[in-house]
């Protein structure tokens, strides 16, 4: 077992709190859990926002956020969070964030790495205004003639390179060789005003600029194309992602999360609220239950 302190003190308040505690972002911490209960699963999350989402400004509130709080709020594991928000997929895996993500693999056995990217990559700022031509030059009644198509497949591409490089890398670097990634494919984005500014770390909800709808507005997309384009987009991301699923069975395992989430469970745009998320983790969680028992 890794020795907590030298003080006796400290090294019992350690021990309860870890003992408690379900995640961690702290590596150090991490390597306690596994020490101190070692029959849980070793679970690792990186990701954007739907792993990272703040709780609201408000007092008192359940912070169930985004996925992984539900996940730890339901079921015992030993997990550590490096999730952030506004991660796109292609950065988490180059430079800095990859090599302290595969530091983390090669130090740990780590059973399940839950991943959350792509998103960001398709609908973020300067990303999802990139991706849409100029409604005025525009007369069609589908939704995919407002898109670049060449621009998107780049896109497409790129973040199914980022998914296979990860591939790759846990079998390549992964202390554990039978690891496992686990990720999602979003759900039905709902483009509107509605967008979020973050103050001391958490969320004050309906406030600042929202990331679809301006650019839908500044492009002149007619509005009654706005939903079918963003389904279009998480459509075309769920189904790169399902095909490296299929080619890679033994490493890789999708959860299809569309259609998952009602219009009345949104909080802004691109995010679920509290009951949203809830709905995603429970189809997370039961997938992480079909492959380890522990869970």
């Amino acid at each position: 077992m890794p020795r907590t302190s030298g003080n006796p003190a400290l090294s019992s308040r350690l021990r309860r709190r870890i003992l408690r505690a379900r995640k961690t972002g702290r590596e150090r911490e991490f390597e306690l859990m596994l020490a101190l209960r070692p029959a849980r699963p070793a679970i690792v999350a990186e990701g954007d926002s739907w792993f990272a989402y703040p709780p609201p400004n408000l007092a008192g509130i359940d912070n169930r956020s985004n996925v992984i709080n539900w996940l730890t709020r339901s079921t015992k594991l030993n997990l550590l969070q490096l999730s952030s928000n506004g991660d796109e997929a292609v950065q988490m895996l180059t430079g800095p964030a990859k090599h302290r993500l595969l530091s983390v693999l090669q130090r740990f056995p780590v059973d399940f790495l839950l991943f959350s990217g792509g998103g960001n990559d398709i609908v973020g700022r300067h990303d999802f205004d990139f991706l849409l031509r100029d409604g005025r030059e525009i007369q069609s009644h589908d939704c995919k003639d407002y898109l670049h198509s060449a621009r998107l497949e780049r896109r497409l591409s790129l973040v199914e390179m980022a998914y296979a490089d990860l591939i790759d890398y846990c079998g390549e670097y992964s202390r554990n060789p039978g690891i496992r990634v686990v990720t999602h494919c979003y759900d039905y984005a709902l483009p509107g005003p509605r967008g979020a500014v973050f103050v001391g770390g958490l969320l004050r909800p309906g406030t600042g600029r929202s990331w679809m709808h301006p650019a839908l507005l500044e492009k002149h997309i007619p509005a009654h194309h706005h939903a079918p384009i963003a389904r279009y987009l998480i459509d075309s991301l769920a189904a790169r992602l399902l095909q490296l699923e299929q080619q890679h069975p033994e490493r890789l395992s999708v959860v299809d999360t569309r259609g998952q989430v009602p219009p009345t469970e949104w909080i802004n745009e691109i995010h679920p609220d509290r009951q949203g998320f809830g709905r995603i983790s429970q189809l997370v969680l039961r997938k992480l239950r079909t492959l380890d028992a522990r869970v």
